[in-house]
Protein backbone atom coordinates (compact mmCIF):
# COMPACT_ATOMS: atom_id res chain seq x y z
CA UNK A 1 0.00 0.00 0.00
CA UNK A 2 1.04 3.61 -0.46
CA UNK A 3 -0.37 7.09 -0.09
CA UNK A 4 -3.76 7.37 1.65
CA UNK A 5 -5.70 4.17 2.29
CA UNK A 6 -9.25 3.70 3.60
CA UNK A 7 -9.38 1.24 6.51
CA UNK A 8 -12.79 -0.10 7.64
CA UNK A 9 -14.14 -2.50 10.25
CA UNK A 10 -17.49 -3.90 11.36
CA UNK A 11 -18.35 -4.56 15.00
CA UNK A 12 -21.38 -6.00 16.83
CA UNK A 13 -22.22 -6.45 20.50
CA UNK A 14 -25.34 -7.32 22.56
CA UNK A 15 -25.00 -4.06 24.54
CA UNK A 16 -24.17 -1.87 21.56
CA UNK A 17 -20.91 -0.61 20.05
CA UNK A 18 -19.99 2.99 20.87
CA UNK A 19 -16.56 3.21 19.25
CA UNK A 20 -13.84 1.47 17.26
CA UNK A 21 -10.14 2.25 17.66
CA UNK A 22 -7.97 1.19 14.73
CA UNK A 23 -4.49 -0.11 15.58
CA UNK A 24 -1.22 -0.19 13.66
CA UNK A 25 1.25 -2.71 15.04
CA UNK A 26 -0.80 -2.70 18.25
CA UNK A 27 -0.66 1.11 18.69
CA UNK A 28 -3.58 3.55 18.18
CA UNK A 29 -3.94 4.74 14.59
CA UNK A 30 -5.77 8.04 14.65
CA UNK A 31 -8.70 8.77 16.96
CA UNK A 32 -11.46 6.38 17.95
CA UNK A 33 -14.36 6.34 15.45
CA UNK A 34 -17.60 6.69 17.41
CA UNK A 35 -20.12 6.33 14.58
CA UNK A 36 -20.87 3.50 12.18
CA UNK A 37 -19.82 2.65 9.55
CA UNK A 38 -16.41 2.53 11.21
CA UNK A 39 -13.42 3.63 9.18
CA UNK A 40 -10.45 5.99 8.88
CA UNK A 41 -8.21 7.31 6.15
CA UNK A 42 -4.66 6.19 6.87
CA UNK A 43 -1.79 8.27 5.54
CA UNK A 44 0.74 5.49 5.01
CA UNK A 45 3.60 7.98 4.66
CA UNK A 46 3.50 8.32 8.47
CA UNK A 47 4.70 4.70 8.75
CA UNK A 48 8.03 3.26 7.69
CA UNK A 49 8.23 1.21 4.51
CA UNK A 50 7.89 -2.49 5.28
CA UNK A 51 5.48 -4.95 6.87
CA UNK A 52 2.84 -3.72 9.34
CA UNK A 53 -0.21 -5.23 11.04
CA UNK A 54 -3.64 -3.53 11.08
CA UNK A 55 -6.30 -4.47 13.63
CA UNK A 56 -9.23 -2.85 15.44
CA UNK A 57 -10.50 -2.64 19.04
CA UNK A 58 -14.22 -2.17 19.70
CA UNK A 59 -15.77 -0.60 22.81
CA UNK A 60 -19.35 -1.16 23.94
CA UNK A 61 -21.72 0.96 26.03
CA UNK A 62 -20.76 -0.95 29.19
CA UNK A 63 -17.07 -0.05 28.75
CA UNK A 64 -15.98 -3.49 27.61
CA UNK A 65 -13.38 -3.69 24.86
CA UNK A 66 -12.39 -6.40 22.45
CA UNK A 67 -9.73 -6.59 19.75
CA UNK A 68 -10.56 -8.04 16.35
CA UNK A 69 -10.06 -11.77 16.10
CA UNK A 70 -8.44 -11.30 12.70
CA UNK A 71 -5.88 -8.74 11.55
CA UNK A 72 -4.52 -7.66 8.21
CA UNK A 73 -0.84 -7.68 7.34
CA UNK A 74 0.14 -5.02 4.81
CA UNK A 75 3.37 -3.91 3.21
CA UNK A 76 3.89 -0.15 3.05
CA UNK A 77 5.86 0.97 0.02
CA UNK A 78 6.06 4.73 -0.46
CA UNK A 79 8.51 6.52 -2.74
CA UNK A 80 10.41 9.16 -0.83
CA UNK A 81 10.22 12.70 -2.21
CA UNK A 82 13.46 14.21 -3.52
CA UNK A 83 15.59 15.86 -0.82
CA UNK A 84 15.27 19.64 -0.52
CA UNK A 85 17.82 21.82 -2.27
CA UNK A 86 20.91 22.40 -0.18
CA UNK A 87 20.47 19.38 2.10
CA UNK A 88 23.95 18.12 3.04
CA UNK A 89 22.84 15.17 5.20
CA UNK A 90 19.62 13.61 6.45
CA UNK A 91 18.98 10.54 8.56
CA UNK A 92 15.36 9.28 8.50
CA UNK A 93 15.97 6.19 10.70
CA UNK A 94 13.53 4.13 8.66
CA UNK A 95 15.79 1.07 8.43
CA UNK A 96 14.23 -0.56 11.54
CA UNK A 97 17.13 -3.03 11.62
CA UNK A 98 20.88 -3.26 11.27
CA UNK A 99 23.71 -1.07 12.51
CA UNK A 100 23.74 1.70 9.89
CA UNK A 101 21.49 4.73 9.37
CA UNK A 102 21.44 5.78 5.73
CA UNK A 103 21.79 9.36 4.50
CA UNK A 104 18.77 10.39 2.40
CA UNK A 105 20.55 13.47 0.98
CA UNK A 106 22.45 11.39 -1.56
CA UNK A 107 25.80 12.61 -0.19
CA UNK A 108 26.78 9.27 1.33
CA UNK A 109 26.96 10.38 4.97
CA UNK A 110 25.78 7.08 6.47
CA UNK A 111 26.04 6.90 10.27
CA UNK A 112 27.18 3.85 12.23
CA UNK A 113 25.13 2.82 15.26
CA UNK A 114 26.95 2.19 18.55
CA UNK A 115 23.96 0.74 20.39
CA UNK A 116 20.49 2.23 20.17
CA UNK A 117 17.05 0.69 19.69
CA UNK A 118 14.90 1.00 16.59
CA UNK A 119 11.36 2.24 17.31
CA UNK A 120 8.40 4.05 15.77
CA UNK A 121 8.92 7.79 15.41
CA UNK A 122 6.68 10.75 14.91
CA UNK A 123 6.61 9.87 11.22
CA UNK A 124 8.09 6.55 10.16
CA UNK A 125 11.01 5.14 12.10
CA UNK A 126 13.22 6.48 14.87
CA UNK A 127 16.18 5.50 17.02
CA UNK A 128 16.12 5.54 20.82
CA UNK A 129 19.38 6.25 22.67
CA UNK A 130 19.61 5.14 26.30
CA UNK A 131 21.61 8.01 27.83
CA UNK A 132 24.34 5.65 29.02
CA UNK A 133 26.34 4.33 26.06
CA UNK A 134 24.36 4.67 22.80
CA UNK A 135 25.36 7.03 19.99
CA UNK A 136 25.93 7.28 16.23
CA UNK A 137 29.03 8.33 14.31
CA UNK A 138 29.69 9.57 10.78
CA UNK A 139 33.10 10.33 9.24
CA UNK A 140 34.09 13.75 7.98
CA UNK A 141 33.05 14.56 4.43
CA UNK A 142 33.09 17.65 2.18
CA UNK A 143 29.31 18.05 2.59
CA UNK A 144 29.43 17.85 6.42
CA UNK A 145 32.45 20.14 6.70
CA UNK A 146 30.31 23.28 6.59
CA UNK A 147 31.87 26.73 6.40
CA UNK A 148 30.58 30.22 5.76
CA UNK A 149 27.96 32.22 7.64
CA UNK A 150 24.79 30.11 7.62
CA UNK A 151 23.41 26.65 8.28
CA UNK A 152 20.17 25.02 9.44
CA UNK A 153 19.81 21.98 11.69
CA UNK A 154 16.38 20.41 12.15
CA UNK A 155 15.10 17.22 13.73
CA UNK A 156 12.23 15.44 15.41
CA UNK A 157 13.37 14.96 19.00
CA UNK A 158 11.76 13.13 21.93
CA UNK A 159 13.82 13.77 25.09
CA UNK A 160 13.44 11.58 28.16
CA UNK A 161 14.82 14.05 30.69
CA UNK A 162 17.85 14.44 32.89
CA UNK A 163 20.66 11.96 33.38
CA UNK A 164 22.40 14.30 35.81
CA UNK A 165 24.01 16.64 33.29
CA UNK A 166 23.85 18.11 29.81
CA UNK A 167 23.33 15.85 26.82
CA UNK A 168 24.69 16.06 23.27
CA UNK A 169 22.07 15.59 20.57
CA UNK A 170 24.24 16.40 17.55
CA UNK A 171 27.88 17.45 17.23
CA UNK A 172 30.65 17.85 14.70
CA UNK A 173 33.90 18.28 16.56
CA UNK A 174 36.75 20.75 16.43
CA UNK A 175 39.34 18.02 16.86
CA UNK A 176 39.81 14.63 18.46
CA UNK A 177 39.75 15.70 22.13
CA UNK A 178 37.60 17.73 24.52
CA UNK A 179 40.06 20.64 24.35
CA UNK A 180 38.50 24.06 23.64
CA UNK A 181 36.52 24.89 21.61
CA UNK A 182 35.37 21.23 21.47
CA UNK A 183 32.86 21.69 18.63
CA UNK A 184 32.82 22.89 15.05
CA UNK A 185 29.02 23.03 15.47
CA UNK A 186 26.80 21.25 17.97
CA UNK A 187 23.43 21.00 19.69
CA UNK A 188 23.32 20.13 23.37
CA UNK A 189 20.30 19.76 25.65
CA UNK A 190 21.00 21.57 28.93
CA UNK A 191 19.72 19.33 31.72
CA UNK A 192 18.46 16.94 29.05
CA UNK A 193 15.67 19.25 27.82
CA UNK A 194 16.81 22.82 26.93
CA UNK A 195 18.35 23.22 23.43
CA UNK A 196 21.70 25.05 23.33
CA UNK A 197 23.52 25.55 20.02
CA UNK A 198 27.29 26.04 19.77
CA UNK A 199 29.81 27.21 17.16
CA UNK A 200 33.54 26.86 17.68
CA UNK A 201 36.10 29.49 16.74
CA UNK A 202 39.88 29.80 17.05
CA UNK A 203 39.21 32.13 20.00
CA UNK A 204 36.94 29.64 21.80
CA UNK A 205 33.40 28.33 21.92
CA UNK A 206 30.34 30.52 21.33
CA UNK A 207 26.81 29.42 22.13
CA UNK A 208 23.20 30.45 22.64
CA UNK A 209 20.45 28.72 24.59
CA UNK A 210 16.81 28.50 23.56
CA UNK A 211 16.03 29.25 27.19
CA UNK A 212 13.03 26.95 27.46
CA UNK A 213 12.66 23.19 27.72
CA UNK A 214 11.28 20.73 25.21
CA UNK A 215 8.52 18.55 26.69
CA UNK A 216 9.72 15.23 28.07
CA UNK A 217 8.28 12.11 26.49
CA UNK A 218 6.82 13.98 23.51
CA UNK A 219 7.95 14.48 19.93
CA UNK A 220 8.89 18.07 19.08
CA UNK A 221 10.19 19.41 15.79
CA UNK A 222 13.23 21.55 16.54
CA UNK A 223 14.89 23.78 13.95
CA UNK A 224 18.02 25.86 14.57
CA UNK A 225 18.77 28.51 11.93
CA UNK A 226 22.22 30.16 11.96
CA UNK A 227 22.77 33.24 9.84
CA UNK A 228 25.58 35.80 10.09
CA UNK A 229 26.09 35.75 13.85
CA UNK A 230 22.49 35.10 14.87
CA UNK A 231 20.77 31.86 15.80
CA UNK A 232 16.99 31.41 15.79
CA UNK A 233 15.22 28.51 17.46
CA UNK A 234 11.89 27.15 16.20
CA UNK A 235 9.72 24.54 17.94
CA UNK A 236 6.96 22.94 15.87
CA UNK A 237 7.29 25.78 13.38
CA UNK A 238 7.00 28.60 15.94
CA UNK A 239 9.91 30.97 16.55
CA UNK A 240 10.91 30.90 20.23
CA UNK A 241 14.29 32.61 20.77
CA UNK A 242 17.00 34.56 18.94
CA UNK A 243 20.60 34.64 20.22
CA UNK A 244 24.10 35.75 19.21
CA UNK A 245 26.89 33.47 17.96
CA UNK A 246 30.15 33.64 16.06
CA UNK A 247 29.67 35.35 12.71
CA UNK A 248 31.20 32.51 10.69
CA UNK A 249 31.47 28.72 10.69
CA UNK A 250 35.02 27.38 10.57
CA UNK A 251 35.72 24.31 8.45
CA UNK A 252 37.15 21.35 10.39
CA UNK A 253 38.00 17.86 9.12
CA UNK A 254 36.46 15.99 12.04
CA UNK A 255 33.98 13.32 13.08
CA UNK A 256 30.25 13.87 13.59
CA UNK A 257 28.36 12.18 16.43
CA UNK A 258 24.69 12.02 17.29
CA UNK A 259 23.96 11.36 20.94
CA UNK A 260 27.40 11.89 22.51
CA UNK A 261 30.53 14.03 22.69
CA UNK A 262 33.94 12.96 21.33
CA UNK A 263 35.02 10.93 24.42
CA UNK A 264 32.17 9.61 24.08
CA UNK A 265 30.19 11.07 27.00
CA UNK A 266 27.23 13.38 27.73
CA UNK A 267 25.00 10.73 26.19
CA UNK A 268 21.53 11.62 24.91
CA UNK A 269 18.59 9.97 26.62
CA UNK A 270 15.75 10.08 24.15
CA UNK A 271 14.83 9.43 20.52
CA UNK A 272 15.72 10.98 17.16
Amino acid sequence: VSGSVNVTATATDDVGIVGVQFLLDGQPLGSEDTSAPYGITWDTTTASNGVHVLSARARDAAGNTGTSSSSRTVTVSNTAPPPPSGLVAGWAFNENQGTTAGDVSGNGNAADLHGGTWRLGKYGGALRLNGAADYLSAPNSPSLNISGSSMTLSMWLNPEGSTGGDQVAFAKFWGTTMNSPVYQYALELDGGTVPHFYLGTTAGLTGASMGSALPVGQWSHLAVVVDSGQVRFYVNGTSTTTGALATSITARSSLLYMGADIRPGQFLRGSL
